[in-house]
């Protein structure tokens, strides 16, 4: 048997309907199909006359109890604004059942744009609620009375405030843990560049050793000829305007000019530049001895930084875990509470 089925102003036809098929499993399936969250129920159209099904109700024995005709009944899907948090009800997922399982498909009928009277009478705070749906398909004024009932109690619920404060706090707590990672991201990559300029500060003083060492041997040897040049000053008849000229050629010439160079000069301007390079040096190992210490601070820090992570971690876990199992008990507790289901609950999808 095919029904149709209006779905907020669209028209669709749900084939495969037969004796064992259920207002809920209509629902699901059109649910999913058109990508509908939220709670829904489905409410039948005769006569100007409009019918809340229940979730357990079969769609073959309310048309043989209306004895009316399948076409001449149209069946609307219409979304719950309250939920009911007393529903036992838990969504069932049904696999799919070949030539049995209902199958919708859309249909080329115009949408019903008529509107359907009721008996009750509509009040002010009705037209307040039914004006605020977005379905384009008239609202009862029975289905708003309930839908604001609905709404009261939800809102007056206890143990749903309580969840919902659970939830808050949980998702502040995940925030703040959040923030603790990026705290750590960031001292993990201030350590891994206070290690790249404690190398490069080792391969300065690397090099600046190897100049004081060339400083050294250059002094050395400038001091071991710096007691010849009297000896040899004006020897072999070279003047000292042609050794300083470069004019000599020679052996002897090469040794005079190497004689009439001030090795004194040069000696003194050495050692200069070697204490300069040794107080830098010193400077420098003060930097590192600075680095040193900061970086095992940043070390410390670090390591109690990832067990208040852990900690805060491990409560947040321990935190969910009770929090779950206090939503359970309120659940099951709901749940005892009414053990028929009730056509406003709706289907949760």
């Amino acid at each position: 048997m095919d029904i149709k089925v209006n779905i907020d102003g669209v028209l669709r036809e749900v084939c495969g309907i037969n004796e064992g098929t259920t207002c809920e499993e209509v629902i699901f399936k059109l649910a999913q199909i058109a990508s509908l969250p939220g709670f829904y129920t489905l409410v039948a159209s005769c006569r100007d006359k409009e019918i809340t099904l229940s979730p357990e109700e079969r769609i073959i024995n309310f048309i043989k109890e209306t004895k009316e005709n399948p076409s001449n009944i149209c069946f609307i899907l219409r979304r719950l604004e309250a939920v009911s948090p007393f529903s036992p009800k838990i969504p069932k997922a049904y696999p799919p059942v070949p030539n049995h399982q209902p199958t919708s498909r859309p249909h080329q009928q115009p949408s019903r744009s008529s509107s359907r009277r009721s008996n009750v009478p509509v009040t002010s705070e009705n037209k307040e609620l039914c004006s605020s749906t977005s379905s384009s398909l008239p609202i009862p004024a029975q289905h708003c009375v309930s839908s604001t009932k609905q709404s009261r109690i939800y809102r007056c619920d206890p143990s749903c405030e309580l969840i919902h404060s659970s939830l808050v706090t949980s998702a502040a707590g995940e925030e703040k843990s959040y923030h603790d990672v990026d705290q750590y991201n960031q001292l993990k990559d201030q350590l891994a560049y206070q290690e790249q300029q404690v190398e490069l500060n080792r391969i300065r003083l690397l090099r600046l050793d190897k100049e004081i060492n060339h400083l050294e041997q250059s002094a050395r040897f400038g001091g071991n000829n710096n007691n010849s040049d009297s000896n040899n000053n004006n020897k072999d008849g070279y003047s000292t305007l042609d050794l300083l000229s470069g004019s000599a050629v020679g052996p002897v010439a090469e040794l005079a000019q190497l004689a009439a160079t001030p090795w004194s000069q040069l000696l003194d301007t050495n050692r200069a530049r070697q204490r300069e390079l040794l107080s830098e040096c010193e400077r420098h190992k003060i930097a590192i001895d600075q680095v040193d210490t900061h970086l095992a601070k940043t070390k410390m820090n670090l390591s109690q930084l990832e067990n208040q992570i852990n900690q805060e971690l491990n409560r947040l876990l321990n935190e969910l875990e009770g929090y779950n199992q206090h939503r359970r008990l309120l659940l099951k507790s709901a749940g005892s509470g009414s053990s028929q289901p009730r056509p406003s609950d709706g289907v949760a999808v």
